[in-house]
């Protein structure tokens, strides 16, 4: 990033990558993390993927490196709800502070040819594939990515910085369905004069 000539103070708003959902089935893959968003040397983490054909959500990620003016931790993922022999609801997707807190669309489907909900708007968690009443559970949500805020005074000429991208989906597991990817993170810069 090149700071413009007579800029007085930046103002940064930063936010980490959703973590994707794991698959369901026997043998299925876990979701991968969502990736880093930074500004400088101020880290915002990315989501946690869920664990593949389990029904606990993923934990909220850690705090990033780096001095912020506010930090917020993105949403937990949402527990699936059943066991193969019950309803089996995926678990709904982790927000973000971006993505206004909202969570990914709750996969309400039982038995259905669907996959995991896709993260929402910028830093959302994937919501987990729904489980078949016949065979295999539903799979708990990714965690949404951290945010932070910076306010920099008599700003350098230059910064570096990375916008991080969504956690990848699971692998279907035997007769399951597959994870899907978390949302990009996303870096908002204002600039005084």
């Amino acid at each position: 990033y090149t700071t413009p000539a007579n800029t007085k103070a930046l103002f940064i708003r930063c936010q980490g990558a959703g973590g994707g959902s794991g698959g369901s089935g026997t043998g299925a893959g876990n979701g991968a993390n969502g990736g880093n968003s930074s500004f400088n040397s101020v880290v915002a983490t990315g989501g946690l993927g869920s664990t593949g054909n389990t029904n606990t959500g993923a934990a909220s990620p850690s705090a990033g490196a780096g001095t912020a003016s506010v930090r917020i931790t993105g949403m937990p993922g949402g527990r699936g709800d059943g066991s193969g022999t019950v309803i089996t609801i995926g678990g709904i997707g982790g927000g973000s502070q971006l993505g206004f807190m909202v969570a990914s669309v709750i996969h309400a489907t039982i038995g259905l040819s669907t996959s995991g909900t896709a993260g929402a708007l910028y830093g959302g968690g994937a919501g987990g594939p729904p489980g078949d009443l016949a065979s295999y559970g539903a799979v708990g949500g990714a965690s949404g990515g951290e945010y932070f805020e910076l306010l920099i005074n008599s700003p350098a000429a230059s910064y570096t910085y990375a916008v991080g991208t969504g956690g990848t989906g699971g692998t279907i597991g035997t007769g399951g369905k597959a994870g899907s990817a978390g949302a990009s993170g996303i870096i908002l810069v204002t600039e005084y004069k």
